[in-house]
C-alpha cells in the first residue's frame, strides 16, 4: 500500500482528518483539530503545533525528532501508544524529553543527552533505550559519583563528565542488569600514570600544576622554544633585494617542530631591512603533557651602522592554534585554545675586520616576549651577550659564506649557530645549511635548516 505524505507549511492552519491510508506528516504550521487515523500507521514530524488529539484506533503512531525544532508534543487518546524516535540531536536535556509527554518507548540514537540531575534522570518514568551511538554528558563532576547507577541505558554507550579530572576516564559497566559509572586512569594522558604513583594531596596538586590540563601556561613551552630559536640567530642583512625560502626541523628533549620561513631582505638609504613569514607544526611531550599545535607569524628587522658600530632590532608576532583538550580553567572545561605572542630584540654590536672578509662582531642586547592564552598574560625579559663571526671568499665565481654565533643570556640560556653557504655570482642564487643549538632550563634542542635564496 502506498504511503500518503502531507506537508503543512509554516503559518498554515489545516485539518487533515480523517486518514484513509498510512500517512507521514511534516507539520510546520498548525493542525487545529483532532486527527482520526482509522487504524492506519501515522508517522509525525511535528515542527509546529498539533492542538487536537490523535485518535489512533489501534494503529501505530510514531513521532520522529531529527532536530531541536521538532521537540513538540503530540497527544493520543487513551488506550493507544506513542513511540518516539530521536536521531541525530545533540545536547538534549531531560526537560526536552519530559515536554514530549508520555510514550510507550523512547528510542534514541546518534544523539547526546546532558544530565544535570542524576536523581531526576533515574526517576524519569518512561521507557527509553540508549545504545552505543549516543553520549551521556554529565554537566559537572558533582552530578555523578563512582558507583552510581545510571538508568535508561541498554548498552555500554559513551560517557562524558564536564570538568572531570582529565587523569580519569568515565565509563559504564553492567552489573546484575544495571549500568554503573566508573572512573579509571585515562591512558590518553601522561598525567594519569604520574598521579597514580603518589598518595598525598600536596604531591597531587604539585604534579597537576605541571600539566596544561590544570595550568594552561604550560601550553606555551614549545612556543617559547621555537621563538628563542628564531631570535637567537641574528639576521644577516643584504645590500641588494633578497628572497629566501627555508625549511627547518627542531628536535629537543620535549619539543619537535617542522617549519618553513620566507625571507625578504634589502637596503633603503642607510637602513638594512628584513621581513620574515614563518610557519611551524609542533608537538610537545613530557612526563605530564602531550599536545600538538600550529604556529604561524611574521617578524621585521632593522639594522643601522654608525661607522663600525651597529644597532639591530627585531619585532615579531606569533599566532598559535593548540590541539589540546580537557583544560580546566575558571571552573570550565575547554578544548583547542588559541594563543598569541609577540617578541622583540635589540642588539648593539661592533664589527672588527681582522682580515679581508673576516669580521668578528661582539654584541650585547636585550629581549622581551609576551604570551597570551585565555586571560593569562606571561612576559619574559632577558639580557644577552655574545659574538658573531663571518667569513667569505670567492673561487671561480662562487662565493662561499661561513658564519657562527655564540651567546649567553642572563637567565642561563646558551645558544650557538653555524651556517655554511655558497652563492653563484653569475646568477645570484645560492644555498645555505644551518645548525643551531639552544640550551634552556626547560630543555636542550637542535635545529637543522636548509635555505635556498636569490638576489635581484
Amino acid at each position: 500500500m502506498c504511503e500518503n505524505i502531507i506537508t503543512v507549511n509554516a503559518n498554515e492552519i489545516r485539518d487533515i482528518s480523517p486518514l484513509t491510508q498510512d500517512t507521514k506528516l511534516y507539520n510546520y504550521g498548525i493542525i487545529n483539530s483532532d486527527i482520526v487515523t482509522n487504524g492506519h500507521n501515522f508517522d509525525v514530524y511535528n515542527y509546529g503545533t498539533i492542538s487536537g488529539t490523535i485518535n489512533a484506533d489501534c494503529g501505530f503512531v510514531n513521532q520522529h525528532i531529527d532536530s531541536v525544532d521538532a521537540f513538540h508534543s503530540v497527544t493520543l487518546d487513551s488506550g493507544n501508544y506513542l513511540y518516539v524516535y530521536i536521531n541525530g540531536v545533540h545536547d538534549i536535556t531531560l526537560t526536552d524529553l519530559m515536554n514530549l509527554g508520555n510514550a510507550e518507548n523512547f528510542d534514541i540514537t546518534n544523539s547526546s543527552i546532558v544530565i544535570d540531575d542524576l536523581v531526576a534522570w533515574n526517576n524519569w518514568g518512561q521507557s527509553a533505550e540508549l545504545d552505543r551511538t549516543n553520549t551521556l554528558i554529565f554537566s559537572s563532576p558533582s552530578v555523578v559519583q563512582a558507583g552510581d547507577v545510571i538508568n535508561h541505558v541498554s548498552e555500554n554507550l559513551a560517557v562524558s563528565v564536564l570538568g572531570l579530572d582529565p587523569a580519569s576516564v568515565p565509563s559504564l559497566s553492567s552489573s546484575y542488569g544495571s549500568w554503573i559509572i566508573n572512573f579509571g586512569p585515562n591512558p590518553n594522558y601522561p598525567l594519569s600514570n604520574v598521579l597514580n604513583s603518589v598518595n598525598s594531596a600536596e604531591d597531587k596538586n604539585r604534579i597537576k600544576h605541571m600539566s596544561y590540563h590544570f595550568n594552561p601556561d604550560k601550553l606555551m613551552n614549545p612556543v617559547k622554544t621555537i621563538n628563542k630559536f628564531m631570535t637567537s640567530n641574528i639576521a644577516m642583512y643584504k645590500n641588494a633585494l633578497y628572497s629566501g625560502l627555508s625549511g627547518s626541523y627542531i628536535m629537543s628533549d620535549k619539543t619537535d617542530a617542522y617549519g618553513f620561513n620566507l625571507s625578504v631582505k634589502g637596503k633603503y638609504d642607510d637602513m638594512y631591512l628584513s621581513a620574515d613569514f614563518n610557519f611551524h607544526d609542533f608537538s610537545y611531550q613530557d612526563d605530564y603533557n602531550d599536545f600538538d599545535g600550529l604556529m604561524y607569524g611574521f617578524n621585521v628587522g632593522v639594522k643601522t651602522y654608525f661607522d663600525n658600530l651597529w644597532l639591530d632590532g627585531t619585532l615579531g608576532l606569533s599566532f598559535i592554534d593548540f590541539d589540546a583538550d580537557n583544560i580546566l580553567y575558571n571552573d570550565e572545561t575547554r578544548n583547542d585554545p588559541f594563543g598569541l605572542g609577540w617578541y622583540g630584540t635589540v642588539d648593539l654590536g661592533y664589527d672588527y675586520a681582522l682580515m679581508t672578509d673576516l669580521i668578528v662582531s661582539p654584541f650585547i642586547g636585550t629581549s622581551i616576549a609576551t604570551y597570551w592564552l585565555y586571560d593569562i598574560n606571561d612576559t619574559d625579559y632577558n639580557i644577552r651577550g655574545g659574538s658573531k663571526v663571518e667569513y667569505s671568499f670567492v673561487v671561480d665565481n662562487i662565493k662561499y659564506e661561513y658564519s657562527g654565533t655564540g651567546a649567553i643570556s642572563a637567565d642561563g640560556d646558551l645558544y650557538g649557530t653555524l651556517k655554511v653557504g655558497f652563492v653563484s655570482e653569475i646568477d645570484n642564487a645560492g644555498l645555505a645549511l644551518g645548525f643551531d643549538v639552544l640550551k634552556t632550563d626547560e630543555e636542550t634542542g637542535y635545529k637543522i635548516s636548509v635555505t635556498g635564496h636569490i638576489s635581484f
